[in-house]
């Protein structure tokens, strides 16, 4: 495996300032808590509350919305979309 090299060896590789790192570390954190969310569902519903909890807390912590919140609202706009297109299809003539 060869590693790829710049087309423009002359450009020095971008650097990101300290904000714009501490910015993509904390939207990997985010995004790394919130895929741990649904393998918790496998756990014994004591557990499951308990990690379920923990994440939502790390992502408040993180100034997130908590994962939680988000899918009940997320349930929420399935729920109406799902309602609108059963009420568009008993519209249908055929």
């Amino acid at each position: 495996m060869t590693l790829r090299t710049s087309r423009k060896p002359w450009q020095e590789p971008k650097k990101l300032t300290p904000a714009q790192e501490a910015a993509n570390q904390r939207s990997f954190r985010i995004f790394r808590l919130r895929g741990l969310w649904e393998p918790a569902r496998i756990l014994t519903e004591g557990r499951r509350e308990a990690v379920q909890a923990l994440i939502d807390e790390e992502l408040v912590g993180l100034g997130a919305e908590a994962h939680g919140a988000r899918y009940a609202r997320m349930r929420a706009v399935w729920a109406e979309e799902r309602r609108a297109r059963e009420e568009l299809e008993a519209e249908l003539p055929f």
